[in-house]
């Protein structure tokens, strides 16, 4: 569809001069060598049939022939494919905010082999394939396993194996990428508390404001990925507290909170709805994910610091056993350059 709609259509309009600096091969990547390397497969598949006839396939000799150079003939365009997506993707997000690119957008979802889905939808499709080769492949193995040669087993079972590693290659690509959206949509999210929120029992006189002692202003991070700073998880965690009651009326609360844990430090925020006019803001200037690709974080959030950032040098760990009350917890404690523990999640 790709290849056969989409690409096509846009190169037809611009060679009336219609979105000529719309660049084809920044959108599509490899995808004509992708095409290629499919039919090659599927003929040489369907050789196979033709060779020995209709619903036959041959011996495990054969099927091995097959798949014998599948490693550059397939695997390989495909794993540059999937190595260039989110380039691909961001470009795609980015002149889609472009009228007339949205308008040919529309024009090719009334196609009756789009069904009215987006160019965004398809370009995912290819990066999908691998891992439905590797399900192929292992159903092959098992039909014929029992009177194969063993040269043959060994073959395809190196072809599963190397199509494995590199779904596993690409996975972590994907995520490295997702972590570095994530980063820069975090950025524009947090929302960094004051001093005095912090700790309102603070007394700052009156002659010394924020503005006139930049170490008591709330100094944002720079939380966008960097060599020295960098997202590797994040998530949703509940977090369990005491109302600031005395010790003897005291009970237990959770808080939902969002966690995101960099190399070198921990955050703790919590998501809160955004006001009218934060969101009206949000349309009318594009967010940083507007232009890195589709928002992986909810767009209706504003992430509130609900901790200080602390250096994960300054955390150490502990699993709580499983309880009435606690089930998969662990305890988080932060110290000091003295060893002192400082606060306890």
């Amino acid at each position: 569809v790709l290849k056969e709609i989409f690409q096509p259509t846009l190169e037809i309009l611009q060679s009336y001069g219609f979105m000529a600096d719309v660049e084809v091969d920044k959108m599509f990547g490899n995808l004509s060598e992708l095409c290629e390397s499919s039919d090659d497969l599927c003929m040489r598949i369907l050789g196979l049939f033709t060779q020995h006839g209709a619903g036959q396939m041959g011996g495990m000799d054969h099927v091995a022939r097959v798949f014998d150079n599948f490693a550059w003939r397939v695997h390989t365009p495909y794993s540059l494919y999937a190595a260039n997506f989110y380039k691909c993707a961001s470009y795609v997000n980015a002149v889609m905010q472009r009228k007339d690119f949205a308008l040919y957008d529309q024009f090719c979802k009334k196609h009756p082999r789009v069904r009215k889905r987006s160019l965004k939808d398809f370009l995912i499709e290819p990066v999908t394939h691998l891992p439905r080769f590797i399900l192929v492949f292992k159903d092959i193995e098992k039909s014929m396993k029992r009177d194969s040669h063993p040269e043959d087993m060994r073959l395809l079972t190196s072809t599963i194996t190397a199509i494995s590693l590199s779904c596993h290659q690409t996975e972590s690509k994907f995520r490295e990428f997702e972590l570095i959206r994530i980063a820069a949509e975090l950025s524009t999210a947090v929302v960094w508390p004051k001093f005095l929120n912090i700790d309102p029992r603070a007394v700052i006189p009156e002659g010394v404001g924020m503005h006139n002692n930049p170490s008591l202003s709330m100094e944002p991070l720079d939380l966008n990925y960097s060599d020295a700073r960098f997202l590797k998880h994040f998530g949703m965690l509940k977090l369990y507290e005491r109302t600031p009651n005395t010790a003897a009326n005291s009970r237990m609360t959770t808080v939902n909170t969002a966690v995101f844990l960099f190399n070198d430090l921990l955050l703790v925020t919590k998501p809160a709805a955004k006001a009218k006019a934060s969101r009206h803001d949000s349309q009318t200037q594009p967010l940083q994910s507007d232009v890195v690709g589709a928002g992986l974080l909810p767009d209706i959030f504003d992430y509130l610091v609900y901790r200080l950032p602390c250096p994960v040098d300054r955390l150490d760990i502990h699993d709580v056993p499983s309880t009435g009350v606690f089930t998969y917890a662990f305890c988080i404690f932060q110290f000091n350059r003295f060893e002192q523990t400082t606060r306890a999640y």
